[in-house]
This record gives C-alpha cells, sequence and structure tokens, in this order.
C-alpha cells in the first residue's frame, strides 16, 4: 500500500510513504530533484486517454518524460531530512511525519496526508487497502 511516490504528482513529490509487510507506515525522504531547462513532460493521466488515444501515443508520451529525465540534473534538495527513512506505528503517525515534512520545506501531496488521517480514524491502519498513489 503505497500513499504517495517520488513519481507522484509528476515527480513532484520529495517522500515515498508506503506500509510494508510488517504492517508499519515507512516514509523515505528523497534527497535529490530533477532539474531541467524546461518543465518535466507531463503524460496524460489514463482517465483523459479513453478509448481516443493510441498505445503509440502513451509509449511516445513516456519516451519523451524519459529523455527529459535521463538528461536533467539532479540538484541536492539541501533540507534537514535529505535522504532519512522514518517507520511509524500508525496512520496517525505517518500523517504527522508527512506534515512535519511538508513544514521543513519537502513537496507532500496533501492528499497522502489526507487518507492517512482518514485511516487513522477508520483504524484502519492501511493494511489491506489498495495503492492510492498517483503514477
Amino acid at each position: 500500500m503505497s500513499y504517495c511516490r517520488f513519481s507522484t504528482d509528476n515527480f513532484g513529490c520529495d517522500v515515498y510513504c508506503y506500509v510494508n509487510d510488517a504492517g508499519a507506515f515507512v516514509t523515505i525522504v528523497a534527497a535529490v530533484r530533477f532539474v531541467g531547462d524546461s518543465p518535466i513532460p507531463v503524460i496524460a493521466p489514463i482517465e483523459e486517454w479513453g478509448l481516443a488515444v493510441s498505445f503509440n501515443e502513451v509509449a511516445r508520451q513516456m519516451d519523451e518524460r524519459q529523455a527529459w529525465m535521463d538528461g536533467a540534473e539532479r540538484a541536492p534538495i539541501g533540507l534537514w531530512f535529505d535522504g532519512e527513512e522514518f517507520v511509524d506505528a500508525t496512520a496517525g503517525e505517518a500523517a504527522e511525519r508527512l506534515e512535519m515534512l511538508r513544514a521543513a520545506g519537502y513537496r507532500v501531496p496533501q492528499r497522502a496526508i489526507d487518507v492517512l488521517r482518514e485511516e487513522a480514524v477508520a483504524g484502519a491502519g492501511g493494511e489491506g487497502a489498495e495503492d492510492k498513489s498517483a503514477p
């Protein structure tokens, strides 16, 4: 179960947060970000592809983005928790962790925090749920 990944928001996320096999909430903080002369190419969300977009078009978009990433510099983020890994026991603790990282200057999607908060209230703890991260 993943709440967000580095690729979330078109690689606009600085954390990877997921539930491991033991049921703990793991958050890994990026140490670098992509830096390029132009914005990273966006791949159309799957719900926009529909039947009108061919496999070849999707492959072209993916190739374009990969080429951009291959040529982009990776610059250090330069904040306190670069490259750190945190393990929290509950969804509520993980939500607090993500909020702390956001306050420290990292890019953290609000929907990841919201889902963790919902799970904390429901007492679900993330076990057995589907992947809620964005591509």
